[in-house]
């Protein structure tokens, strides 16, 4: 009865076995009536399917891709999932994602006509919460499962929930190249 087998001789069980042709051919399905029973072997497998990138409406969703927190004196433990997409405009929000992500997931859209980034994070409620850029870090969100933590993207494209001394000192770095960038300006004129 199942022609199709694993490497080892169980039953592989597919959608074009007889216990589905018979639902088709049942016209008591259509009208309500008791479904027959489908009796697979107990030693059936079910095919793997292999992962590929979620699409939703044209957006191609890659991911999950994790790495771990940086070391840090103490605490180190956790690691930081994040998805990503692209497309030649913004995104309301990041599309339904299954399984779930889990809390503190970060999801990157890149608008490849002006390059801008928007980033969500995966809070306890399930909800994707939109991160406010902050010019000097690019983001600060605290991580929702570790407020010790902050979520900080590189202009080199890392991201990682960092410690509050990390992006202090990100943010200082950032300030005074400004800083020296407004001075060189200014010599220039």
């Amino acid at each position: 009865m199942y022609a199709k087998q694993d490497a080892s001789g169980h039953p592989l069980v597919t959608f074009e076995e007889v216990p589905i042709r018979i639902l088709g051919e049942n016209s008591e399905r259509n009208q309500g009536g008791p479904r027959p029973e489908l009796n697979f072997p107990q030693d059936a497998r079910w095919p793997q399917i292999k992962p590929r990138p979620a699409v939703a409406n044209g957006l191609t969703i890659r991911g999950p891709h994790f790495s771990n927190f940086p070391a840090t004196r103490g605490n180190s433990q956790g690691q930081t999932v994040w998805y990503t997409s692209e497309l030649p405009e913004d995104i309301a929000l990041p599309p339904v994602i299954n399984p779930a992500p889990p809390i503190g997931a970060v999801y990157i859209h890149r608008n490849t006509l002006s390059a801008d980034v928007q980033i969500w994070c995966f809070d306890q409620n399930s909800v994707w919460k939109i991160m406010p850029s902050n010019n000097s870090s690019r983001f600060s969100h605290p991580n929702p499962n570790n407020s010790d933590r902050f979520f900080c993207l590189t202009k080199e494209g890392r991201r990682s929930w960092v410690i509050a001394a990390t992006l202090q000192k990100y943010q200082t770095e950032a300030e005074k190249k400004r800083v020296a960038g407004i001075i060189v300006n200014n010599q220039d004129e």
